[in-house]
C-alpha cells in the first residue's frame, strides 16, 4: 500500500490578466491547492513583481491580442510553465509558435476553455461533414448587429 506524505505542497500560481477570467482563477486557486498567488496586469507589475513570478509552480495566461505574446515571452524567459487562454491572437500565434517550438518551455494554449463551447466547435464539425453531402443547399453565416 502506498503511503500519503503529510507534507503539504506549497504551489505558487502567477496570473497573467487579471480581467474576468484572471479574476475568477484567483476565486479558485486556493480550492485547488495554490497557498500563493501573483498578480500581473500591467508593464508595472511586470517591473514590481518579476522576481515573485519566478518562484511560481505556473502561470496563467489571460490577458488581450495586444499584449499576449509579451506576456508569453516574459513568462518563458523566466522559464515558468504557461497556460494561456487569450484569445484573438491567431495572426502572431504561428509565428510565436515556431520561434519557441524548439525551446524545452512548458506551454498550453486553449482558444476556449469552456467545455460548452468546445462541445459546439466538435457539434460544429460533424455538422459540416454531413452538410457538405447536402448538395441541394448553401450553407452561409451572416453577421448583423
Amino acid at each position: 500500500m502506498f503511503g500519503i506524505s503529510s507534507k503539504i505542497l506549497t504551489m505558487k500560481l502567477g496570473i497573467i490578466g487579471y480581467g474576468k477570467m484572471g479574476k475568477t482563477i484567483e476565486k479558485l486557486s486556493f480550492q485547488y491547492g495554490f497557498q500563493e498567488v501573483v498578480i500581473i496586469d500591467n508593464n508595472d507589475e511586470w517591473i514590481q513583481k518579476q522576481n515573485d513570478l519566478k518562484s511560481c509552480d505556473v502561470g496563467i495566461e489571460f490577458s488581450t491580442p495586444q499584449t499576449v505574446v509579451f506576456n508569453l515571452e516574459k513568462c518563458f524567459e523566466l522559464n515558468i510553465p504557461v497556460v494561456s487562454g487569450t484569445t484573438g491572437w491567431n495572426e502572431q500565434k504561428e509565428d510565436f509558435l515556431k520561434l519557441y517550438n524548439d525551446k524545452s518551455i512548458s506551454f498550453v494554449y486553449g482558444s476556449n476553455f469552456s467545455i460548452g463551447a468546445n462541445l459546439f466547435f466538435k457539434l460544429n464539425r460533424y455538422l459540416a461533414q454531413q452538410m457538405r453531402l447536402q448538395h441541394q443547399y448553401e450553407v452561409s453565416i451572416e453577421e448583423f448587429y
